[in-house]
């Protein structure tokens, strides 16, 4: 019983922290937007992302604290943690590429959501921007998912 309680205090705790990020978040956005349309749209499409990275570290550490709550040992899935990071650092080199180059096209401020580019012989707006991909809609509503290292030239209009 009690380690259903401490349980559902690592949930509640999870949830509002979570809660948190988002108000954090979403008050900075709205601090950028107040300062013109160019911060706010930058803030906006980092926020997106931030976002993601957010709910993924807190679903993570409370995970792992349940884990210690019910005391299952952690060693056996570190192991394995390791054999697959291995496997994954060997064989997705461009998925590092993509993601390395979606962090600059964030940090660089290229483009953002909204606005109209070329991007791999491809008109269109961007719809979404991911570390890993970009996702554009062209001129006739076909949407195009673009992997992030295979940008080399961005126009944007």
């Amino acid at each position: 019983m009690e380690n259903l309680i401490r349980t559902a205090f690592v949930v509640l705790a999870a949830a509002v922290a979570y809660w948190l990020a988002l108000r954090v978040g979403s008050g900075f956005v709205r601090r950028a937007e107040a300062r013109g349309v160019e911060p706010g749209a930058r803030a906006a499409t980092l926020w997106i992302m931030m976002r993601r990275v957010a709910m993924i570290a807190v679903v993570v550490l409370a995970v792992l604290l349940i884990f210690a709550v019910w005391e299952f040992s952690l060693t056996p899935f570190l192991a394995v943690a390791t054999v697959f990071g291995a496997a994954v650092g060997f064989g997705a080199q461009d998925l590092v590429k993509d993601l390395i180059a979606g962090f600059f096209i964030l940090a660089e401020d290229q483009f953002r959501i909204g606005d109209t580019v070329t991007i791999a012989d491809t008109v269109g707006t961007v719809k979404d921007i991911q570390l890993r991909v970009t996702v554009l809609r062209d001129l006739e509503g076909n949407v195009h998912y673009v992997p992030n290292g295979q940008i080399k030239v961005a126009s944007n209009f």
